[in-house]
């Protein structure tokens, strides 16, 4: 009999932490109650947790003790059920137990944080973007270029939000998924317009270079609105000004484009190229602007080759809380890969 899993996985961003509770059984995983909290109400990972426990109490109490007998004696052990908490969180992560998030004020350290409801460990978040890419229907993937995907070769993940994000998924058995701090390298301006942009930037946040993170994000598309419009606005605030003949618009899918491209060969990404990140999921404008794929298909050398890297954009916004429930599942003895 296959073992069956009960898993807290969790999506815990600069702006907004996402936790759902799942179960696998049979082959199939199902996704149950599902906690949003933004991030800076909590005033650490212990608070955070309090806050998720406190929203779903029977679903967190779950976690806790294997059968469910349906009446009011106790629950009884099943050693065919097991449970395991990943947490997905945007930063460097050390032995699956440490991480100290570049945009979030405050660290996570497993071993000293209080009441985990059971077995835990920690991720990138973009690892767990990469480990739904196994399945496709929690993505809900929309078609942005179109291609012929290798299955034999890797797929790359690219997404802005807070910041920006990139891992890798490579093909095999089992499949491994490599995190990358690629957002943190140094962005690349192409242009006069464009260096005199960086500039302007670049003096606005007081850094002496613009990293990935500064340009390709939600504060970028706030910092890009500003320099163009001169007024400084939310990024959810610029977003709901935007139209598609916006040179900001324009700007930011060309920055996009160059960035997914980039990355596509760097890593030779036949499998193809998925976006994820809330920026482009909530204004897919800012990927199926034209600028984006001249953008993308701008190599002197290697044209031919990347019009054979299909891309799409990842709708989903809980596709996070899907890759790290299956993250959940390869460490908690499963072992496989779910429907």
């Amino acid at each position: 009999m296959e073992k069956g899993c009960r898993i807290l996985a969790a999506d815990i961003g600069g702006t907004r932490s996402r936790f759902a509770y799942f179960d696998y059984a049979g082959g199939e995983l199902g996704m149950g109650d599902v906690v949003r909290i933004p991030t800076a109400e909590a005033t650490g990972f212990d608070d955070l947790l309090g806050r998720v426990r406190a929203a779903a109490p029977g679903a967190w109490a779950r976690l806790t003790r294997q059968t469910d007998t349906g009446n009011d004696a106790p629950d009884t052990p099943d050693a065919s059920v097991t449970a395991f908490a990943a947490f997905a969180v945007a930063g460097p992560v050390e032995e699956g137990a440490r991480c100290l998030p570049p945009n979030i004020g405050w660290h996570i350290d497993l071993a000293t944080t209080r009441g985990l409801p059971c077995a835990a460990s920690l991720l990138n978040d973009f690892e767990a973007q990469g480990w739904a890419c196994l399945l496709p229907g929690a993505q809900q993937c929309l078609q942005l270029l179109p291609g012929k995907p290798d299955a034999t070769a890797p797929v790359a993940v690219v997404g802005a939000g807070t910041g920006l994000g990139k891992c890798l998924l490579l093909p095999g058995t089992p499949h491994r998924v490599l995190p990358s701090e690629g957002g943190h390298a140094t962005f690349a301006f192409e242009g006069r317009a464009e260096a005199e942009y960086a500039a302007f930037a670049a003096d606005r946040l007081g850094v002496g270079r613009l990293i990935g993170d500064d340009v390709l994000s939600g504060p970028g598309l706030s910092l890009l609105y500003a320099y163009h419009h001169g007024e400084t606005l939310p990024p959810h605030e610029v977003a709901a000004r935007l139209t598609g003949s916006d040179v900001v618009v324009e700007w930011f899918a060309r920055f996009y484009g160059r960035t997914c491209r980039d990355w596509a060969l760097h890593t030779l990404a036949r499998g193809g190229v998925r976006i994820a990140g809330g920026v482009a999921a909530a204004n897919p404008m800012l990927v199926q602007h034209g600028a984006f794929a001249e953008a993308f298909f701008d190599c002197p050398t290697h044209t031919h080759l990347l019009r054979t890297i299909p891309v799409s954009l990842v709708t989903n916004a809980d596709a996070g809380l899907w890759g790290a429930a299956i993250f959940a599942l390869l460490h908690a003895g499963t072992r496989r890969t779910p429907r």
